[in-house]
């Protein structure tokens, strides 16, 4: 009868060790319902419709160098400084595109470094947007931080400096130097039509 009770009470054990078993394996994984805060995006530092873009205005506040791109009732973007052209369209609505949905990487909201240290006093660039209803939307830039990865940045107006992607910088600095000036289309070969040979008859 011992033996027997012995082998009911293991029985019983391995029943309730699957049982364990099964519901551990159900069960969620830890931290996956406890709600894990997931950082929320920063909002774009300038608030418009990319639609709305009438005018981009990049300025080397240094150099006294400056680029207009101009939306004209053609559709078409036009350069009217610091030469007149046609603008390469698609650069164009990219740059716009770009600033209409600028989000920083990072507030820089405990320094206390004057602003001179990040090249924001004076600012190197300004890039300005302005839109159809005469409003107007800017963005002070100044060096790269350290690593090369982002420019500090103020909005127009603002005092907090924050860290935006390098893309808007070097886009500003290429179109100062290269303004983006619509690319010469590439000339079509024309194929020479072939003359057949005659044979000139023997008097």
């Amino acid at each position: 009868m011992r033996f027997r009770g012995t082998l009911i009470l293991l029985a019983v054990l391995a029943a309730l060790s699957a049982y364990v078993l099964l519901v551990e394996r159900k069960a969620p994984a830890a931290g996956l319902d406890a709600g894990t805060p997931i950082p929320t995006p920063e909002p774009p530092l300038l608030a418009f419709a990319s639609a709305d873009a009438r005018e981009v205005r990049i300025e080397d506040l240094a150099a006294g160098r400056l680029t207009s791109l101009v939306y004209r009732e053609s559709g078409l973007w036009h350069i009217t400084a610091p030469v007149e052209e046609e603008a390469d369209q698609g650069k164009v609505v990219r740059l716009v595109e770009e600033l209409a949905d600028l989000r920083p990487r990072r507030a820089l909201t405990e320094t206390t470094a004057p602003l001179s240290d990040y090249h924001l006093d004076p600012p190197a660039m300004r890039v300005a947007v302005v839109l159809e209803d005469g409003g107007t939307h800017a963005v002070l830039l100044g060096s790269r931080n350290t690593d090369g990865t982002a420019y500090y940045a103020l909005v127009e107006g603002g005092s907090t400096v924050y860290l935006v992607p390098t893309l808007l910088g070097t886009d500003a600095e290429r179109y100062l130097e290269t303004p983006p000036v619509r690319p010469t289309p590439t000339p079509t070969a024309v194929a020479t039509p072939t003359v057949a040979a005659t044979t000139t008859p023997q008097p």
